[in-house]
């Protein structure tokens, strides 16, 4: 009999701050999930599980908190980011850091959230990451199945204040879907 997983767990900067880090976590998490549930249903990964991938690749270590690292980040990339922010036309440090790094960003979460649908046998509604998608960044969530194939994608179409503080916007109401499973029609929320 199929189930559905929740998974929850804290999010720590050594998580992020390189690709096998964060994949033995997704894989581990999702392996654990898969167990509970006989190895047959959904797992749900938690909204904004791949955004801190912004850190993925950039040589920070793995003591710093999140707020140190991206501080450090503005410093060492402060002419690529004033670039990018005249190119965009935003004024936010965070929109610019998002739109520089959003697709290494999604070519990483895609990538281990793949992996772990492969893996578990299950599908994986892969929480959500921050991605630049028709020129604006957009709180997006994708759903794989057992074989590791991309079945829906969901973009966020209410933001919250600080969501909007970041820098990202919200997507039509029109876009909001429901996507086959082996189990009827879903659709994700993110909330």
């Amino acid at each position: 009999m199929a189930g559905i997983a929740a998974i929850q767990y804290k999010f720590e900067t050594s998580d992020y701050i390189n690709l096998l880090n964060f994949r033995e976590k997704m894989i581990k998490l999702g392996l654990t999930a898969s167990k509970l549930i006989g190895g047959e249903g959904i797992i749900v990964y938690p909204e904004n599980v791949g955004v801190f991938l912004v850190l993925e690749g950039l040589n920070l270590k793995e003591s710093e908190d999140m707020s140190k690292a991206l501080e450090k980040l503005v410093i060492r990339k402060f002419p690529k980011l004033i670039y990018i922010m005249l190119a965009n036309s935003t004024s936010k440090w965070t929109e610019s850091i998002l739109i520089w790094r959003s697709k290494p960003m999604l070519e990483t979460y895609v990538q281990v959230f793949k992996e772990v649908a492969k893996k578990s046998g299950c599908y994986v509604v892969a929480g959500s990451t921050f991605v630049k998608y028709e020129g604006k960044v957009r709180n997006i969530s994708y759903t794989f199945d057992p074989d590791g194939r991309v079945v829906g994608v969901q973009q966020k179409v209410h933001i919250t204040p600080p969501e909007y503080e970041l820098g990202l916007h919200p997507s039509e109401i029109e876009k909001i879907s429901a996507f086959d499973t082996a189990f009827g029609k879903i659709g994700v929320a993110i909330c």
